[in-house]
Parts: C-alpha cells; structure tokens; sequence
C-alpha cells in the first residue's frame, strides 16, 4: 500500500477509535487543503542528505491535508472532543512545527487543540524543502535552519487545521479494505 493508502487508513483507523462511533452521524468531520510550499527555488530538498541538492523551481505545490474528527452523540447530538490528523508533503513530522502549530491553533482557537489532540504526518517526499527540523544532523545536510520553509509549513498547517475545523459537519465514516493496484510506485 502506498504512502496516500496508508495516510488515508490511518485517518480512518483514528476516526474509528471508539466502537460506539459506529452509528450513523455520531461525528462531526471538517476537511481542508492548503499551500505550504515556502521557497521555490536555491533551497535544499529534504531527504537524500546531499547538500547540493536544490530545489530548481516549483513542479507541483506541497499541500497540508487536515481533517478534523469531533464527537457527536448520535441521539441527543451533544458534541464532545476534537482530533485533528494532518498530513502534510513534507519530509517527516517535527517537533518543534507541532510545538509552533499547536501554539498557532491555540491563538485562534483558544482551549480546542493540544498535543494531546493533534497528529501531523509527513508523506516522506524528498522533493520538499529542508531546514525545518530542530536537530543538529538534519540541519547539517540543509545548511541550517530556514525560517522561510519552518514559517510556510507552520502557518499553512495552522491555516488547514483551523479551516477543517470551520467545516465541521455530521458526516459517516465508513472502512474499507481491499488492494490497490497501479496507484503508486517507489524507487
């Protein structure tokens, strides 16, 4: 299964969690996509650890997918907790972008969002900029850390969570299982 099909039965595996969601209509789901691409051009990709590996110019966007899932009691429709889960085309999660997310959604939303509620994955591209992480050996290959790329990931992932939220509405989750084929390759 590919890194979408994974991403995607997590999404749903989370959603899941709870066997008394099973009913119809006992969540609110809110959806968003936004830009996080940051610099286009003379930035380190992400990935390979060569240090002359620049990015040349924009092919496609890099995108933050955030879904948030909130409790709702299917009979009386009292709304309960929140979980928000985005995936992001970026290398790999951080520290310190959930740390600045985190603290970005509690600025909007004050008192809704924490770690304890908050998930963000990184599709595991090479094709996306460097210079975001806060350890020493990842900033070595990136040269160093770069505020441009850590502000486009951090503020485009606030940006969808807090979108997703706004688009809360009763919706069904539903599992499926099977194969699919021909969907994606990997070196």
């Amino acid at each position: 299964m590919g890194i979408m099909g994974r991403s995607l039965a997590m999404v749903l595996a989370l959603a899941a969690y709870n066997t008394k969601h099973a009913v119809e209509g006992a969540f609110n789901i809110g959806r968003a996509i936004t830009d996080i691409t940051g610099p286009a051009s003379e930035a380190n990709l992400m990935g390979y650890a060569v240090p002359g590996q620049l990015a040349g110019g924009i092919h496609m966007r890099l995108r933050a997918r955030a879904f948030v899932f909130q409790d709702r009691d299917g009979v009386t429709g009292a709304l309960g907790k929140q979980f928000a889960f985005v995936s992001a085309d970026i290398g790999m999660a951080s520290d310190l972008v959930t740390q600045k997310v985190v603290e970005g959604l509690e600025a909007q939303l004050p008192g809704v969002y924490s770690y304890e509620n908050v998930c963000i994955s990184g599709t595991h591209t090479h094709s996306s900029p460097a210079g975001f992480l806060q350890y020493t050996l990842f900033q070595v290959t990136s040269l160093g850390f770069v505020p441009e790329t850590f502000n486009a990931y951090v503020d485009g992932i606030v940006a969808a969570v807090v979108a997703a939220h706004n688009d809360l509405q009763p919706a069904v989750v539903k599992v499926a299982n099977g194969e699919l084929e021909g969907a994606n390759i990997n070196r």
